[in-house]
């Protein structure tokens, strides 16, 4: 007998405890919700048209994304424009892709790196070798100009001895 109180005190507690979790006043008054609803409902229906992404990459400034004469963003504004730019230029067609790509490579700045690196995986093949050329700027340090006569002044590393 003494199992059959405990399991149940236990099940009334698990109830008791479950209930208090809701909000309260919408838990124990079912017109409260039918309120809610109602509420919601009162405005006049409207039609809401989303733009197509070819609709909004028509709506892009062809001077900033043009390939004569481009010049880098000046200022944040003008970097965040372009970024923005380049991300739905990169969920494009093919030949905005391309476009996409060759404005980052061009513009040579880190932030430009995820859409190269998406670009690496894309379907068109020219889209890739663009990205891929783009991409050995940033892995490739700069050419030193006289090589020959720096390897000469620098110093081994220090673990050297060890390796002898």
């Amino acid at each position: 007998m003494n199992q059959i109180f405990a399991g149940s005190a236990a099940l009334i507690l698990a109830l008791v405890l479950w209930g208090l979790g809701r909000k309260p006043g919408l838990a124990f008054k079912g017109h409260a919700r039918q309120n809610l609803i109602a509420g919601f409902n009162q405005s006049p229906p409207t039609l809401l048209k989303k733009k197509t992404l070819s609709e909004k990459i028509n709506e892009l400034d062809p001077a900033i994304l043009s390939d004569q004469n481009w010049e880098p963003p000046k200022n944040a504004q003008q970097r965040l424009e372009l970024t923005q730019k380049l991300n739905l230029l990169s969920k494009g067609a093919p030949k905005e892709r391309l476009k996409a790509v060759t404005i980052a490579s061009k513009w040579r700045n880190v932030k430009c790196l995820p859409i190269l690196r998406r670009a690496l995986k894309d379907s068109d093949s020219s889209v890739m070798q663009v990205a891929a050329e783009a991409i050995s700027w940033y892995r490739e340090p700069p050419a030193k100009l006289s090589s020959t006569s720096n390897q000469e002044t620098i110093r081994p590393p220090r673990n050297v001895a060890r390796m002898r």
